[in-house]
Parts: C-alpha cells; structure tokens; sequence
C-alpha cells in the first residue's frame, strides 16, 4: 500500500493480485494499540497503521478549508 494505491492478493488459489488507485489510501488494519478511551494509534514510526490525526492532517484540513 502506498499513498494512492492499494494491492490486495488472493491468498487462496493463483495468488492474484488486484490493484486499486484512490486519492488517498490508507492502513488501519493492524499495528495499533490502543488508549484507555479507546483511542487507535500506530505502534511503529508510522510507515504501517494510520490513525485519525493523520488522515485529518492529510486531507480533513484542506477539506475545512474549502468549506470555508
């Protein structure tokens, strides 16, 4: 998974893989631990899991903006 684009691979069978281009892609499958208040966020230096800071970094900002 990279910034635009996600693969994803059928682990059963011919090991296919499908390829999808968005805007934005983001992991929030695992690598994450969680807060007493339920809070998700990355356990790495964040190369894997993205928690909701960084997707409203990412694009929630200029979202508000243009609403404005």
């Amino acid at each position: 998974m990279t910034d635009t684009e996600t693969k994803v691979t059928n682990l059963l069978g011919n090991r296919e893989e499908k390829r999808f281009t968005f805007d934005f892609s983001f992991w929030s499958f695992d690598g994450f631990g969680t807060k007493d208040n339920g809070y998700t966020y990355p356990l790495d230096d964040g190369k894997g899991y993205k928690d909701q800071k960084y997707v409203f970094d990412k694009i929630g900002i200029s979202v508000l903006d243009n609403a404005w």
